[in-house]
């Protein structure tokens, strides 16, 4: 039987160890150191370990167990020592064997039943050990600066939170300032403007008082406008009554003169006189004149409201 454990492997194992609690590695990490005491100073040896795993019946699996605890492998270990105290059925030859193939860090071994070796002491697994032990006090090196980083970076997500809400009052209170500022500047302004309102509104009330008074006034006026010129129309009706009376007596008038004219023309002068011919000539020009300052049948005062408004 042979077995070969590549640095692939061997670094996967070490990545996935790294990613485990730091607490069970300590934990390992003593677990480990403690057997490893143990066989160096053959406190365990060939018997005691065949003792323990005389019931064990599982060579090939006790095997990569202990393959895989020689290439630094703290969990392969934990578990190894679990079977350790569950395993039987195991000898001698087997045992030597198996710790042998540990002890050659993974190179190739056969495990042969009548080949009895004991577990060798080498410079190697020293190495290895002191190799294992820089590296875990590396790791929590590590870890302690992560842990360090953490809770600085976590500080400093704090002070950016609070520097976030001074910032953000800052701002308000800046907008608030700058807001009392404004109306500060522009209350004086207000207060102008108020007053000039105040004033424009008092002499608008003053016009308006002016123009009501005005309003009424032109009422007055019109209304007297409108009772003389009722009066008017009433004259100018009565003034186009006479004149129709008017022109019905100059109608005849017209008509008279044309008889006494067909008379004089038709008569033979004896019996008329010349008096006689010419008073009607008068009477029509009378009556004519009289018609032509508003009618000859007409009294002096029978028009009294024209003379009132000459």
């Amino acid at each position: 039987m042979s077995w070969r454990i590549t640095s692939e492997e061997i670094d996967a194992k070490e990545q996935k160890l790294l990613e485990e609690n730091e607490e069970n590695m300590l934990k390992l990490l003593n677990v480990y150191n403690v057997c490893m005491s143990l066989l160096e100073r053959e406190v365990l040896n060939d018997m005691d370990l065949h003792n323990i795993l005389q019931q064990s019946t599982n060579v090939d699996k006790l095997h990569n167990f202990i393959l895989r605890l020689s290439m630094r492998g703290e969990k392969a270990f934990h578990e190894f020592m679990d079977v350790l105290r569950t395993s039987s059925n195991i000898n001698h030859v087997q045992l030597a064997a198996i710790l042998e193939s540990c002890m050659s860090r993974g190179t190739d071994s056969t495990v042969e039943n009548n080949n009895v070796a004991h577990t060798p002491r080498t410079k190697a697994t020293h190495a290895a050990l002191r190799e294992h032990h820089t590296r875990l006090q590396d790791l929590e090196e590590k870890t302690r600066r992560t842990g360090d980083e953490a809770e600085r970076f976590e500080l400093l997500l704090q002070e950016i939170q609070g520097l976030k809400i001074r910032l953000a009052e800052q701002e308000k209170n800046t907008m608030a300032h700058k807001c009392t500022m404004a109306v500060r500047e522009e209350h004086p302004k207000l207060q102008t403007r108020v007053a000039e309102l105040e004033r424009e509104v008092h002499d608008f009330r003053k016009d308006r008082a002016k123009w009501e008074d005005e309003t009424k006034r032109l009422r007055q006026r019109l209304q007297v406008l409108e009772q003389k010129n009722a009066v008017l129309d009433h004259e100018q009706k009565v003034l186009e009554h006479e004149q129709g009376e008017e022109k019905d007596h100059l109608h005849s008038l017209e008509e008279q003169v044309g008889q006494l004219s067909a008379r004089l023309e038709g008569g033979d002068g004896s019996g008329v006189s010349p008096r006689s011919t010419i008073q009607p000539a008068n009477r029509f020009q009378t009556t004519h004149h009289h018609s032509g300052r508003g009618g000859a049948s007409r009294s002096p005062d029978r028009s009294p409201t024209r003379d009132r408004w000459k």
